[in-house]
């Protein structure tokens, strides 16, 4: 059903592809819907670890309703954003109406409210399903997975499994100091419960959350050598395992030696770290500046320089629980319009977005696309098929410091 209409949309957009055209005349062929920012956890790197629930709301329906012309175009939806998913009240609802044009789901949960409904709902709708696991025992996940039970957990994954293909299941774990020496503990939990594809990504740093030294490329040493045994046991045990940055390094024993030193010290200060009052308070208008919207911006361009274009900019709409559009997922870029005030054309076709195209087609990449860490792996199939590269990346592209300060500028 609605097959037509995609394969004339997807025509569409290679003609105006092949053209470079920055005005565009075909729909979003992919969507992420953030259908609620409420979370019943409050994980050490998030967010919701500093502010809970407080800004937190569920998709506006008005917002829906202004989507729901795109569905016959669309070839998939990922439902998810700042929250469970799962918490959403009209999660079956929608998940069966999106069904019902013929749309690819996927979506990423912490799969702590899972039932055996839902995980038949999930393996009968869903072509991905990414779940969110960080450790391989109860002290390293909870730790982590601040409000979470592992053994509840646990309990919900091999359920999931016995419904759901393998093939469409990923797990996704974020590596930090915290779990970097039980990630083959964590290979082999997941093994045992039938998971065979898993990802690893960098913790994502930020000032407010204090966790500078967290981030396993504060220990690239230690890091590779504990990441390169996580990959011996994938392969040894059929796991397909994804690592989304570049870890390699040459091995120097004293310069490991040197960081697992600096490893149990940051431990040591992580046992102590509070956020204050007014510590969640910055943090909390910080991350209102953030939604909102921001018509009209200037697309700077910086050193670096890129072949082809990100599909962020031309295949895809991120559409958060307020209705506004935002040029990409990661890092919370500020939105360029909202469907409940513009219609999606003026937005789609607005001067921000044309500008960014043009950017990627003269071969300039805009500066708040340095550090994105999708513009690291951008071109490596085997992670995630984004067809374009950067062309003199250097190791200050990878600056989390850089990333941060450009999307808050």
């Amino acid at each position: 059903m609605y097959g037509r209409e995609k394969r004339h949309n997807q025509e569409i957009l290679w003609k105006d592809l092949r053209e470079k055209n920055s005005a565009v005349s075909f729909m979003p062929k992919d969507i992420d819907i953030e259908i609620t920012s409420y979370c019943n956890y409050q994980c050490a790197m998030c967010p919701h670890s500093l502010v809970g629930n407080a800004q937190a709301a569920h998709l506006d329906p008005r917002v829906w309703e202004r989507l729901k012309p795109l569905f016959p175009y669309c070839k998939r939806v990922m439902l998810q954003g700042d929250g469970e998913p799962l918490l959403y009240p009209r999660f079956r609802e929608a998940v069966e109406e999106l069904a019902g044009y013929g749309v690819q789901l996927c979506m990423t949960t912490n799969l702590s409210l899972l039932t055996e409904d839902l995980a038949k709902l999930l393996a009968k709708h869903f072509s991905l399903l990414t779940v969110s696991c960080d450790g391989g025992s109860g002290e390293v996940y909870e730790r982590i997975r601040q409000k979470g039970d592992f053994a509840q957990f646990a309990q919900n994954l091999k359920m999931l499994m016995q419904y759901m293909d393998s093939g469409k299941v990923m797990v996704n774990a974020v590596v930090m100091r915290q779990n970097l020496c039980g990630l083959v503990p964590l290979l082999e939990f997941l093994r045992q419960c039938g998971v065979r594809q898993v990802m690893f990504s960098s913790l994502l740093t930020t000032e407010y959350l204090k966790n500078e030294a967290d981030s396993p490329m504060r220990y690239p040493h230690a890091a590779f050598r504990m990441l390169r045994e996580a990959e011996d046991y994938a392969r040894e045990h059929g796991i397909s395992l994804a690592i989304n940055w570049e870890y390699g390094i040459e091995e120097d024993r004293e310069q490991e030696s040197k960081e697992w030193e600096r490893f149990q010290e940051a431990g040591q200060e992580a046992k102590r770290r509070v956020y204050s009052k007014r510590e969640r308070e910055l943090f909390g208008e910080a991350y209102r500046k953030l939604r909102q919207v921001e018509k009209v911006r200037r697309v700077a361009f910086g050193q670096y320089h890129c072949e082809g274009i990100c599909k962020n900019l031309y295949e895809k709409i991120y559409v958060d629980a307020a209705g506004n559009l935002t040029l990409c997922c990661f890092g919370k870029t500020k939105g360029v319009g909202n469907l409940l005030e513009d219609s999606l054309e003026e937005i789609w076709n607005g001067e921000v977005y044309q500008a960014c195209r043009k950017a990627f087609f003269d071969g300039k990449l805009p500066d708040f696309c340095i550090g994105c860490r999708y513009a690291m792996i951008s071109g490596c199939q085997a992670v995630q098929p984004y067809p374009f590269c950067v062309v003199d990346m250097d190791r200050a592209f990878f600056d989390d410091k850089v990333f941060w300060e450009n999307r808050q500028a």
